[in-house]
């Protein structure tokens, strides 16, 4: 997705919801004369502004500020040295165009304020300290929204949830946190449509069902969970948890899975957990803890290379080993490896991953691709399959001929009979027979074939096999006895 699409989807999205209007927009533009790549730099944000509203100067600000309501646009690398305070007209920002926006310091929703987090496109908000939800002044009053569509995290090094706030995940956001979820008063949520993954979750508080998943959330919890309260976690919908160690409602907690929830958990419950009867929610002891989080797949097929270009991140690893490519020209029940690709190993951040595929099968009109992730114990997962469309291709006769055919031991040698479909460029052919293929090579002309077109064939035993050309848009097949 280009920036500008990708800004005017956040645009649009943002003016959504809840029908607000932004009184002004600021959005980060290091190629502006003069920008010098940081946010104290006035020279790099262009700044808009609905009528009647008089604009802050740039840069943004930072800490609450009055005024016209103030929504910030990031789609290029920016970092931000200090603690950013979200309250009074700062109450939005929106991450795209797989930027990278680096805090370092703390990210603060201010008391009784209501701020949104929107991310698409590949981006990445890192908060290098802690995320703080300020104590409310009534019932969820201190509200943090993170919106997403799969591919982007907020990532952080803690979780600070004070009483009477509330952070909600939404279906497609995704929230991870390095270290302690921390939640420190009373009538504290948090609600995941989408992703959440901490290290450990402590709950001190009250009343109200303190940590709640809808649809198909997904809940990685790689520690314990410590209820300290009377407070409740509800699991509904079809989501999964995975808690790679107790989980401790010694002091009455409720626990509860229902509608086709599961909960799985390496270590013990300290009281025995609910599921709602006639339902099929349920606590399974097991550990799940997956060695790679949110393995997300995107590819695009380049026509001046003829090749596909995969592209792949995980939001986390630990244990991995590697990933292995799989594609498949005959829908999702024929895979084969392509590629292996080495893992990273253990990290808390995002990791990008990159393959291409140049053997392409030219009479086929899509191509199917799913990663397989392979731990150091050997588990594998995957990741879900993405279809490439390719461009069709003419199947043609008797624009190349081998020669001899049948070659009776002599060098076979490969010539163009049809100018009409050949005017020069790049040719590339492979061999098959019933048993083996070999890579595809690619040589720039006509004349450069037969020493490579020799030294493949002298890889294959004598009996049939076929030379496969191919050159612009046509694909032929040529027969040949060896």
């Amino acid at each position: 997705m280009n920036k500008k699409l990708s800004i005017l989807m956040q645009i649009v999205f943002l003016l959504a919801l809840g029908g607000n209007v932004f009184g002004q927009t600021f959005t980060y533009s290091p190629g502006n004369t003069g920008c010098d790549g940081t946010w104290g730099d006035a020279d790099c944000w262009n700044v808009s502004a609905t009528s009647g509203c008089t604009p802050h100067s740039a840069p943004p600000p930072t800490n609450g500020a009055s005024g016209c309501e103030v929504n910030i646009v990031i789609n290029d690398d920016l970092t931000y040295t200090g603690d950013l305070v979200f309250g009074g007209s700062f109450t939005s920002m929106a991450l795209g165009g797989g930027a990278i926006f680096d805090v370092i310091g703390n990210v603060q929703i201010a008391s009784d304020e209501k701020a949104t987090f929107s991310l698409t496109s590949s981006s990445e908000l890192n908060i290098s300290n802690e995320l703080i939800i300020s104590l409310g002044s009534s019932s969820d009053s201190t509200v943090l929204n993170i919106e997403g569509d799969g591919t982007s995290f907020v990532n952080t090094g803690m979780i600070d949830l004070r009483g009477r706030a509330m952070i909600e995940v939404n279906e497609g956001g995704s929230l991870i946190s390095s270290g302690p979820t921390e939640y420190n008063g009373n009538s504290s949520r948090i609600d995941i449509h989408g992703f959440f993954r901490t290290a450990t979750i402590d709950i001190q508080g009250g009343s109200n069902h303190q940590l709640n998943s809808y649809g198909a959330a997904q809940i990685l919890v790689e520690g314990d969970i410590v209820l300290g309260g009377s407070s409740g976690i509800t699991f509904n919908g079809d989501s999964e948890v995975d808690v790679g160690g107790n989980i401790d409602n010694s002091n009455g907690a409720t626990l509860i899975a229902s509608d086709n929830a599961k909960v799985y958990y390496c270590g013990e419950i300290k009281k025995e957990p609910k599921a709602i009867e006639e339902q099929q929610g349920d606590f399974v002891f097991g550990c799940r803890i997956l060695p790679v989080q949110s393995l997300t797949l995107s590819g695009e097929y380049h026509k001046e290379s003829n090749q596909v270009e995969l592209t792949w991140s995980t939001a986390k690893e630990n244990d991995n080993s590697h990933f292995e490519v799989e594609c498949s020209f005959d829908g999702i029940d024929a895979f084969e490896k392509v590629g292996t690709i080495p893992g990273i190993g253990w990290s808390d951040k995002m990791t990008y991953y990159n393959f291409e595929d140049e053997n392409l099968l030219m009479t086929a009109s899509k191509a199917y691709y799913r990663i397989k992730q392979v731990s150091l114990n050997g588990k594998e997962t995957f990741s879900d399959v993405i279809v490439i469309d390719l461009p069709s291709v003419k199947t043609t006769k008797n624009v190349w001929r081998a020669y001899p055919n049948p070659s009776r031991g002599e060098q076979v040698k490969v010539a163009l009979l049809n100018q009409d479909l050949y005017q020069g460029g790049e040719v590339s052919f492979r061999v098959f027979d019933s048993l083996n293929s070999s890579d595809l090579v690619k040589v720039s002309n006509a004349q450069s074939l037969n020493p490579k077109v020799a030294e493949v064939l002298g890889q294959f035993s004598s009996g049939l096999v076929v030379v496969e050309m191919i050159w612009d848009n046509h694909v032929e097949y040529i027969k040949v006895i060896l």
